[in-house]
């Protein structure tokens, strides 16, 4: 547990930083593919994220920093959950965090997950990535 208040605030909202355990060589080739540097962005274990998410997720996007839930870190490793991930990334700087929150939840509510079209495009980008990888092989 991190010493002094506001790293004990910030590590029970946000969880954990565990960027060093993700795959740097799969973040960079999905990088490539999506003609992006992920560099920046921040991998979280944990924090707030399983109370306020009503629905079983892998990981959730805010901004930069991609939470992944606990006790499901293996999704670091995964090619297609990282392009998931990391294409919403990009979603969240093209449309901004107002507009995509918003839109997100409009999305979730009149359309469901499975026909949210930021999830669709996020899973059809992954796919697209996937697919790649497999035609290289």
């Amino acid at each position: 547990m991190p010493k002094g208040l506001f790293d004990r605030a910030r590590y029970r909202l946000w969880g954990e930083d565990i960027t060093s355990l993700a795959d740097g060589a799969i973040i960079r080739s999905i990088g490539a593919f999506f003609g992006r540097d992920f560099s920046a962005v921040r991998f979280r274990r944990g924090g707030i994220l399983p109370y306020i998410v009503p629905y079983p997720y892998s990981a959730v996007v805010f901004g930069n920093t991609v939470n992944i839930r606990r006790g499901l870190e293996s999704v670091l490793f995964d090619p297609h959950v990282m392009a998931e991930e990391l294409f919403h990334v990009i979603q969240w700087q093209r449309m901004g965090r107002i507009r995509i929150a918003f839109a997100y939840l409009f999305y979730h509510l009149t359309r469901g997950y499975a026909g949210n079209p930021i999830e669709r495009q996020a899973k059809e980008r992954a796919d697209a990535y996937c697919a790649s990888l497999n035609a290289r092989s």
